[in-house]
């Protein structure tokens, strides 16, 4: 009792602490324990269930960036009344609702949806794309052949729009994800990139890297229909009544609680985690982490081979192979001292490895197993903009206390326009006595637009006066004025940048105000640049693992060239991930054109390559006119020819 005392006490400090909890078994069951390799449904296990309460654990310590996120989305999107004041009672009501009571409106002059629009339409037009380049130029040809093939899958997802509204949602939130992956949408297999929603995404608190490089467990939430559940984990006619079972309590947060409390966890689990909002929709919860594994590092020094064995293998797949060779070359006369480096050399070692769970509400597993991918990694990309020492400031959060003030003071020049038309009224504190109405009862008939309350008059006690006032300027339009100014100098978006006209200056001073601009707003583009680079380079690693040879024919070859692209030579190829402007950029074609037109004026190239090659206007029309009169030149001269063959003497 006291041991298991002790052991639960240090899991509660563990995870005080966000520690995994895989190192909270005995050394003997850590080494002897092995994750099952094939998918498919499981009943709940302690060390499945560390795992889900981690994952519990990370989702927790998200929920400050997720409730920032969520306002700075109500600011940019018009909603900026809804912060939480004290009413006059001491009550927590929404600033619209005091206006209102007021009887003001809650207006607002949103500049934040301007600003957002402002660095998206710059993102835009930068019209950037990544690019493949090999560190070998010998090899330059399979990384043309990569980067066509990122074009290509580019295309397929729709690329321009997906990550013109994930760097919006950068902008807003400061994150941005997706998840890439190889499989059917549809009834077209393929890669995809779908965008991952940050409400639903989480991620190893204790990171500190801003390129994710030390993330330990990454995760999703998802919630399906029962239809999609079945679709995705039902393997077999018995897994439609399993899954019946596990998620017949799906929605009870007191089973859950009790499930928790069962594995030794506290009972306050936090029931968003668990529970769909719709609890019409089944709840999946996605959970890929890092474990550990004593594996083998294996050589073969006869073929350069590099691979892992496992340790229940390493006697079939390294001893096995060893005996053999070292009997064959008994046979052969070798000597023992040559074939020494002709074996397989094995390593031992401690495998870090990426594992994912599915897990039902209930901490059932529904599908687990080892990283499919061959990049050894999990299928997510994201970024964190700004992550200082393990906090996120968006973009727009700088500038929500500027947005809140320029709405105060419309709201006080709204309030002192409507004040001013009935001014005071002045009544006399013996005027209400035997009327049966209090002073709040006239204050609130006064407020009303054209309210009228009966008064009955009594001799020699004075009428109730008007006093009227006439508005005066006391300098509300100069403050909002610097209010925007003030905007604009803390986001670094000026005037040029939003194109607008910067008094009588020269050309060359305006766009150097506009360079300036673009200048300050380096550290996001940059940011999401390494994020655009990061994503092509998970799919150049699906395109190198999933394509057969005769997919990447059919999708780079051009005119019946004959593409030299073997998958598995390109799987070793080294090469790097680049953003640069893209090829269907205005500038580019015109550089691109000039270029061909020089060729072409000094006679390197034809008239037929120059259009093949560059992206001339109407030239698609003129390579098409150019084929038909190659194609009937070819036919005269045949015809010409058949009919010499003819008269020539027999």
């Amino acid at each position: 009792m006291v041991r298991k005392a002790f052991l639960f006490r240090l899991a509660q400090i563990y995870r005080r602490n966000n520690a995994p909890f895989l190192f909270l078994q005995e050394k003997s069951k850590l080494m002897a324990y092995e994750p099952p390799s094939a998918p498919g449904l499981r009943t709940k296990d302690r060390h499945a269930y560390d795992v889900l309460l981690q994952a519990e654990y990370c989702w927790d310590n998200l929920d400050k960036f997720r409730r920032e996120r969520r306002r700075c989305l109500n600011y940019t999107y018009g909603d900026q009344w809804s912060d939480k004041v004290r009413d006059e009672r001491g009550r927590w009501v929404e600033e619209s609702v005091m206006i209102r009571r007021q009887g003001g409106l809650p207006l607002k002059n949103n500049l934040i949806r301007k600003l957002v629009n402002t660095i998206k339409g710059l993102y835009i037009n930068q019209n950037t794309e990544p690019i493949c380049v090999a560190r070998d130029r010998d090899e330059q040809t399979m990384s043309d052949c990569l980067t066509e093939l990122l074009k290509y899958v580019d295309d397929i997802n729709d690329g321009k729009t997906l990550y013109s509204d994930i760097f919006e949602d950068f902008a807003i939130g400061g994150f941005a994800g997706c998840r890439k992956s190889f499989g059917y949408m549809g009834d077209r297999l393929d890669c995809w990139t779908t965008q991952v929603q940050a409400d639903n995404f989480f991620v190893d608190t204790g990171m500190r890297d801003v390129r994710g490089w030390d993330c330990s467990l990454v995760g999703e939430i998802h919630d399906m229909t029962w239809g999609d559940l079945l679709t995705n984990f039902a393997k077999k006619p018995g897994d439609i009544q399993k899954l019946r079972q596990m998620y017949h309590y799906a929605t009870d947060e007191h089973y859950l609680t009790q499930t928790a409390e069962q594995f030794g966890y506290r009972r306050d689990i936090n029931a968003s985690f668990l529970i769909p909002q719709d609890t019409n929709c089944c709840r999946v919860i996605e959970v890929w982490n890092k474990e550990r594994k004593a594996r083998y590092h294996c050589i073969d020094q006869l073929n350069g081979e590099m691979f892992k064995c496992e340790t229940k293998d390493k006697k079939e797949l390294v001893d096995a192979v060893n005996e053999q060779r070292r009997a064959e070359a008994e046979a052969a006369g070798v000597s023992p001292e040559e074939i020494e480096g002709k074996l397989i050399t094995a390593e031992w070692f401690v495998d870090n490895y990426w594992y994912y769970r599915f897990f039902a509400p209930t901490g059932e597993v529904l599908m687990e197993g080892e990283t499919p991918y061959e990049h050894n990694e999990h299928p997510f990309v994201f970024r964190f903009y700004p992550f200082i020492n393990g906090e996120i400031h968006s973009f727009v959060a700088d500038v929500i206390d500027v947005q809140r003030y320029v709405n105060r003071l419309v709201n006080l020049n709204d309030y002192l326009l409507r004040t001013s038309a009935k001014g005071l009224l002045a009544i006399p504190d013996s005027a209400l006595e035997g009327t049966g109405l209090t002073i709040e009862d006239v204050a609130d008939v006064w407020a009303k637009p054209g309210g009228v309350f009966v008064f009955k008059a009594k001799s020699g006690v004075p009428l109730p006066t008007q006093i009227n006032n006439s508005v005066q300027n006391i300098g509300i339009a100069e403050l909002i004025s610097m209010e925007k100014q003030f905007f604009d100098e803390i986001t670094g978006v000026n005037a040029a940048l939003q194109g607008k006209s910067v008094g009588n200056v020269s050309g060359t001073y305006y766009a150097q105000q506009t360079q300036n601009a673009a200048t300050s707003l380096q550290g996001i583009l940059t940011a999401f640049s390494s994020f655009r680079k990061a994503s092509a380079a998970k799919d150049c690693k699906n395109i190198q693992q999933y394509y057969t040879n005769d997919r990447i024919v059919s999708i780079v070859g051009r005119n019946g060239q004959k593409v030299n692209f073997n998958p598995s030579k390109v799987k070793w190829l080294e090469y790097d991930i680049n953003i640069s402007e893209s090829t269907t950029s205005p500038v580019f074609r015109q550089v691109a054109n000039d270029f061909l037109m020089q060729v072409w004026q000094s006679g390197q190239i034809s008239l037929k390559t120059m259009l093949e090659a560059g992206a001339f206007p109407f030239g698609d029309k003129l390579l098409s006119i150019i084929n038909a009169e190659e194609q009937n030149a070819a036919m005269a001269a045949n015809e010409q020819l058949t009919m010499n063959n003819e008269q020539l003497p027999q």
